[in-house]
C-alpha cells in the first residue's frame, strides 16, 4: 500500500508539469519592424504574426513618406516543451520615400481570444550614397507636359514625359510606363515612343534625361487626367548591410548589390478639351479640326470635249486628317453631267492627298 502510494506521488507532480506546460501558452498577435532604423535607399519588413491562433492579413494604414506593399503569409510551426506552436506571419515591405520618424499604426486587430492594438515605429536617416538628399524625388522623379493647353475633340496633342535620374544612380532594364491615364474618352490607346536621351542640370544637380512622347486625340470634351507611373530598377550597393532572410527582395546574400524596383513621383496634368464650336460650322463639316494648309491642283488645263482631267487636293498641317473626306463637286453649269470619282487616297501624319 505504501508503493502505491509513493508512485502517485511521483506521478502526481509529473502530471502538473504537463499541464502547466500545455496551459502555458496563449493565443496572442504582435507587429514588428527590422530593422528599426534604415537609410533612405534602404527598406524595412513589417511583420503581422498571430500565434496559435489563425489571423489573415490587415490593412496598414497609409503614412505619409512610406510606401507599405503586402508580400504574403508564411506559417512556421515549432515544439516547446512538449507542446506543438504554430505562427502565421504576415510580411509587409516597407520603403522610404523621405527621412524623419514614422509611426505605422496604431491598427486593431481581432484574433480568436481577443483583440489588440499593435503599432511600429521606424526612422530613414540619409542615405550615404548621397548625404544630401532627403527623398526619392530628390533622386529620381518624372514630369509630364502637353503642348496643346485647350485642343478640341479630334484634334491631335502631344504629350512630353521626361524621366530624370541622378548622375550616378545606376538602372537596369530601362523603365516601362503605367496606368495614370483616362479610363475612357481616348481615341486608342497611348503609345509612347523615346525621342531623346540627354543631361541637364537641376537645382545644382546633374541628371540623366529620356525624353518619350505620345500623339492623343480625344473623342469627348471634358478634363482629362494625366499622372503616368514611371517604373525602374535600381541598382542599390550593399557594402556593409545586413541582408535579411525574412525580406523577399533580399537578393544574393553573398553579394554586394541589389536590385529594386522604384515608382517615380510624376506631377498631375489636367488637359481640358473644349467641344468643336457650332456657330460658323458648314453643312459639309466632316470632324477634321486642325491648322491646315489645302492646295489644288487640276491638269491637264487644256483639253478636249469628253476628255477627263485630274484635279488633286492635297491637305497638309496638324490635326485630325482621319476625319477628312473627299470634296462633293456639284454639277458644272455648262455640262449636263460630270462624273467624278475617287482613284487614289494617301495619308501620312502630317497630310492628306486625294485624286480625281
Amino acid at each position: 500500500m505504501s508503493t502505491c502510494i509513493r508512485n502517485l506521488k511521483i506521478i502526481l507532480p509529473v502530471i502538473g508539469l504537463f499541464l502547466m506546460a500545455f496551459s502555458g501558452f496563449a493565443a496572442d498577435v504582435k507587429m514588428t519592424i527590422e530593422p528599426e532604423l534604415i537609410s533612405l535607399l534602404d527598406r524595412a519588413i513589417l511583420k503581422v504574426e498571430y500565434k496559435d491562433t489563425d489571423g489573415t492579413a490587415i490593412d496598414i494604414p497609409e503614412v505619409e513618406g512610406l510606401n507599405i506593399q503586402y508580400q504574403g503569409p508564411s506559417r512556421r510551426m515549432e515544439m516547446i516543451n512538449f507542446k506543438t506552436t504554430t505562427t502565421v506571419t504576415h510580411s509587409y515591405l516597407v520603403t522610404p520615400e523621405k527621412v524623419g520618424d514614422f509611426t505605422i499604426g496604431p491598427v486593431t486587430v481581432k484574433f480568436k481570444g481577443g483583440e489588440k492594438t499593435l503599432s511600429a515605429k521606424l526612422k530613414v536617416i540619409k542615405s550615404e550614397d548621397d548625404e544630401k538628399a532627403k527623398e526619392i524625388s530628390e533622386i529620381m522623379f518624372s514630369e509630364i507636359t502637353a503642348d496643346r493647353e485647350a485642343p478640341h475633340v479630334n484634334e491631335p496633342f502631344d504629350l512630353t514625359l521626361k524621366v530624370y535620374i541622378k548622375d550616378g544612380v545606376q538602372t537596369v532594364g530601362g523603365f516601362n510606363i503605367v496606368g495614370g491615364t483616362p479610363d475612357q474618352g481616348l481615341d486608342g490607346e497611348i503609345e509612347w515612343e523615346v525621342i531623346n536621351r540627354g543631361r541637364e542640370q537641376k537645382k545644382g544637380n546633374i541628371f540623366n534625361v529620356y525624353t518619350v512622347k505620345a500623339r492623343v486625340k480625344t473623342l469627348t470634351a471634358g478634363t482629362f487626367t494625366f499622372q503616368p507611373q514611371v517604373q525602374l530598377n535600381v541598382v542599390i550597393p550593399r557594402q556593409n548591410r545586413r541582408s535579411y532572410l525574412g525580406d523577399p527582395f533580399f537578393g544574393d546574400l553573398f553579394g554586394r548589390q541589389e536590385t529594386r524596383r522604384f515608382i517615380l513621383d510624376c506631377n498631375k496634368l489636367d488637359v481640358e478639351v473644349k467641344p468643336v464650336p457650332m456657330a460658323g460650322r458648314p453643312d459639309s463639316f466632316t470632324g477634321g479640326v486642325g491648322l491646315f494648309d489645302f492646295n489644288v491642283e487640276v491638269g491637264p488645263d487644256h483639253v478636249k470635249a469628253g476628255e477627263p482631267i485630274t484635279v488633286k487636293m492635297r491637305i497638309r498641317g496638324r490635326g485630325n486628317l482621319t476625319q477628312i473626306t473627299p470634296r462633293r463637286f456639284r454639277k458644272a453649269r455648262t455640262t449636263n453631267s460630270m462624273k467624278c470619282a475617287v482613284f487614289r487616297r494617301s495619308q501620312s501624319m502630317k497630310s492628306v492627298s486625294n485624286r480625281y
